[in-house]
């Protein structure tokens, strides 16, 4: 996911694309960790079963509002900032 950050600074006009692939890596590597818990290789203390749902349903959501923003002047219009410019508010500052 840092690296994903990080990317994002080096070719802003990737930003969507560059979440989206570190979104889905981080989805996969906990995925690794579902696995392991489920056939008792990995730890399996309640903090760490929770922690994996928890983490699973947080990486899913983002994925889903990733996939589902659109476009607006070359930048990611989510429905968040959709609805603060619909207010009057101006958003972040665009990237160039």
């Amino acid at each position: 996911m840092l690296v994903g950050l990080g990317l994002t600074w080096a070719w802003p006009a990737r930003t969507r694309t560059i979440g989206l692939a570190a979104q889905t890596a981080a989805l996969i590597g906990t995925l690794v960790g579902v696995f392991t818990i489920v056939v008792g290789v990995g730890p399996r203390t309640a903090a760490d079963v929770a922690y994996h749902i928890a983490i699973l349903g947080v990486l899913v959501c983002g994925l889903i509002v990733a996939v589902r923003s659109r476009t607006a002047g070359g930048h990611v219009q989510s429905p968040f900032w959709r609805s603060l410019h619909e207010t009057g508010h101006q958003g972040p500052p665009a990237r160039r």
